[in-house]
């Protein structure tokens, strides 16, 4: 097949791919604000795929054409910041933001415009690197704060956690690494993993993000930051008390406020009391009751109870965390700890 005709395929595909789902999303009934952003990026990105058509045609596929496109196509990096940054700090994709970051890839744009020469291009090439590396980092620092605020606050994550971003972000930067190769090779294989790598990507953030709750992270000031020493802790031992004969933690949406509010304290001593005394987090120390407390003795006790029921019972939302929770705690999946009761 042509190397014009495999172009023209791949940006079919993509631009179908983003209206398609861009449609999907504005007709959903009700929609969260990250989702409401996911359907202005894709609608965007649809409108801007569309003008990949133009290096289909040899007459229109000149250097500085071709250049001017690859410079326009920063401004799809735009949108991945947007996702990115709204993900982990709700609220940040505003119309100030976003501009502030097109205007650095217009200024780009003009300049090429003004010195239209391969020097410029190298130039775009290591402002694309700097501005990508800037970004991740800061991300990365912001989702690392974000997941240990959600694990040191709720017991049910399954809609919140945003580790599956590490892999969005590990494909975004091969994308970007296939992109820059794509800026001074026209090789046809070169444009085919760019736009499957970028499908791929964008399907991993709808297959999440389409069920993920915005949780607004609270800042601790430095006056709430002032921890008493632990034997100041007036909640220590009625809390584990009251953790196991109330069964608290079988409420499968148990929050730290709730168990704050049970033993007359605050969200931040006792965020505190579990990071210095217990030394693990609200979610992890939630689920080590739910196994040893309910699952293990049922497997015990119950041979006949499915794995399925069992993790229901013991306050899990999902089967998924109930087996990695499983793991963790005893080093072996629920099955294989059964396994090996009935061998004894």
């Amino acid at each position: 097949m042509h190397f014009d005709n495999i172009t023209a395929l791949c940006v079919g595909i993509t631009t179908a791919f983003f209206g398609f789902y861009a449609l999907y999303i504005f007709r959903m009934p009700q929609r969260t604000r990250l989702q409401s952003v996911i359907g202005y990026i894709f609608l965007f990105r649809t409108l801007l795929s569309l003008k990949g058509i133009i290096a289909t045609y040899p007459d229109l596929r000149t250097p500085e054409i071709i250049n001017i496109l690859i410079i326009t196509d920063g401004f799809k990096g735009v949108t991945l910041v947007a996702f990115l940054f709204e993900l982990v700090k709700p609220g940040w994709a505003n119309m100030r933001n976003i501009l502030l970051n097109c205007i650095l890839f217009l200024a780009m744009l003009v300049a090429y415009l003004i010195w239209p020469t391969t020097t410029m291009m190298y130039i775009y090439a290591v402002f694309v690197v700097i501005y990508g590396i800037t970004i991740c980092a800061h991300v990365w620092i912001k989702a690392k704060r974000y997941i240990q605020y959600i694990r040191n606050n709720y017991s049910n994550i399954d809609n919140i956690d945003i580790s599956w971003l590490d892999f969005v972000m590990i494909i975004s930067i091969a994308g970007q690494l296939i992109w820059l190769g794509a800026i001074f090779a026209s090789e046809i294989h070169i444009d085919f993993f760019y736009y499957i790598t970028l499908i791929v990507m964008w399907q991993i953030v709808l297959d999440h993000s389409l069920n993920q709750k915005p949780i607004k992270v609270e800042e601790l000031s430095a006056s709430t930051a002032q921890f008493p020493p632990q034997k100041e802790y007036a909640f220590a031992g009625k809390l584990e008390q009251m953790m196991e004969e109330q069964q608290l933690y079988l409420n499968k949406d148990l929050t730290l406020v709730d168990i704050a509010r049970s033993v007359k304290t605050n969200r931040t001593y006792l965020s505190d009391y579990f990071t210095r005394v217990k030394h693990q987090t609200f979610y992890d120390y939630v689920n080590q009751l739910r196994i040893e407390q309910m699952a293990i003795p049922m497997i015990q006790q119950h041979p006949e109870y499915t794995i399925d029921y069992i993790a229901t019972e013991s306050g899990f939302n999902s089967i998924s965390t109930f087996r990695r929770a499983f793991a963790k705690i005893t080093g072996k999946s629920p099955g294989q700890y059964r396994n090996e009761l009935g061998t004894l």
